[in-house]
């Protein structure tokens, strides 16, 4: 028990590092990961039913992931290619954290909520600045410069904090929705007696999550927080006649989508001037006016044609430099650079929370899809980051945990009301 707290230190220190700005580009914050990492293996070789005992299919998919992308890195690009491949690494040092505790979530129940208790200082001093001082502060962040590094050091998060908050998002609204199971042991001992603080917590996350992502500027995050909110709320629990009816609907919308959407960003129009969208709207107005893909548009679709075509030439093994990959999708690029065999373990364990999820019950098939829904966003349309592991591994099953567990007690006590 005591291994498992002092673990869950280094856990929760990784975790907050790696969802804050000023600690994310602090050399010493650097130095304290690496400490807590070799700490949180040594004390988990230690462990009697450690995963050094017990190594699961994803831990072992995620160590010959690493292994053999590290490998190609560092051959090709030496210390440059390690630097940067390692987003991607940390990120899935959560997954392994995950399977370590696949058994005792209730262990990681903590560093949830000490998550939650600190995510909103970096949401609010974010939603703060692009309000009031600069509307552009997520995109500068995202270029690097000296501009950037100004932002990042007053707690200004970028891209991040940004899609990390649209993997969070499924996982508040189904707290929220499910309010009543935020008591208990599924709350730190400083909550039990108060369990209105944690609706608090959870609200305030998502309020300010939910801000932050439709002022930072990002497109693609906002039509994917559209997507999450029509899949958790249209398909909160399975049903094959709503399911169905879901997709037929946005078929429908794809054949009038055209029209449609002119007609809306026309009206939007007005409304975005002064603001970064205000661009974007113009952009994507010409583009259905001409027929073709434009401005930011025409690049992204540029890149993600050269990586699928890089791919077909190469589907097995890929082409393993990424000199000319389309570097905007981490799927395509993964496929295009470690051929169908790495990137399909790549795909496989980034989705596994969601179909776990899945394969256990479909009462959260909601929060499941629109889960779903922000990992095809996040990976389809951009690049991985380290914070996306303590959102899909750690986050996600522990709130799903939450809600089981909270959902079990009600049914014991409606039962033991029932028979008194």
């Amino acid at each position: 028990m005591r291994s498992v707290t002092l673990q869950n230190f280094t856990i929760g220190y990784i975790a907050v590092w790696s969802v804050s700005p000023p600690l994310f580009g602090s050399d010493i914050a650097r130095l304290l990961v690496i400490f807590s990492t070799v700490t949180w293996v040594f004390l988990e070789v230690s462990r009697p039913r450690g995963i050094a005992y017990e190594v699961t299919l994803p831990i072992l998919l995620t160590l010959v992931f690493v292994g053999y992308t590290g490998t190609i890195e560092a051959i090709l690009y030496g210390a440059e290619g390690v630097i940067g491949g390692i987003q991607i690494w940390i990120m899935l040092f959560f997954l392994i954290i995950w399977q370590s505790r696949r058994n005792d979530i209730q262990s990681l129940v903590s560093v949830f909520w000490f998550v939650l208790a600190v995510y909103p200082i970096w949401l609010f001093i974010t939603f703060k600045t692009l309000v009031t001082t600069n509307s552009h502060a997520a995109r500068t962040i995202v270029r690097g410069s000296d501009a950037a590094e100004a932002l990042t050091e007053q707690g200004v998060g970028g891209y991040g904090l940004v899609y990390g908050t649209l993997l969070l998002i499924p996982l508040l609204l189904a707290l929220l929705r499910n309010r009543q199971v935020l008591n208990g042991s599924v709350l730190p001992r400083p909550l039990r007696k108060f369990p209105v603080l944690a609706f608090g917590l959870v609200a305030l996350n998502l309020a300010l999550g939910v801000a932050v992502v439709l002022t930072a500027g990002f497109t693609i995050a906002v039509l994917a927080l559209i997507g999450i909110l029509l899949c958790f709320f249209l398909l909160e629990k399975y049903n094959a006649p709503r399911f169905l009816f879901v997709f037929t609907s946005m078929f429908v919308v794809i054949i009038f989508a055209k029209p449609v959407l002119q007609a809306m960003l026309l009206a939007l129009q007005p409304l975005a001037e002064g603001t970064s969208y205000a661009g974007k709207i113009r952009d994507m107005l010409l583009s259905i006016q001409i027929g073709d893909a434009t401005g930011t548009a025409a690049a992204r679709t540029e890149r993600y044609i050269r990586s699928l075509l890089i791919f077909g030439e190469n589907p097995l093994f890929g082409v393993l430099s990424r000199d000319d990959i389309g570097k905007h999708s981490q799927f395509l690029d993964g496929f295009a650079r470690w051929g169908s065999i790495f990137g399909g373990i790549f795909v496989y364990l980034v989705s596994f929370p969601a179909l776990r999820a899945i394969q256990h019950g479909k009462r959260e098939f909601g929060v499941v899809l629109a889960l779903l829904v922000a990992i095809a966003a996040i990976f389809g349309f951009n690049n991985g980051f380290a914070a996306a592991g303590l959102m899909l591994y750690i986050m996600f099953p522990v709130s799903i945990h939450i809600l089981k567990n909270g959902e079990a007690r009600l049914v014991r006590t409606s039962v033991v009301k029932s028979l008194a």
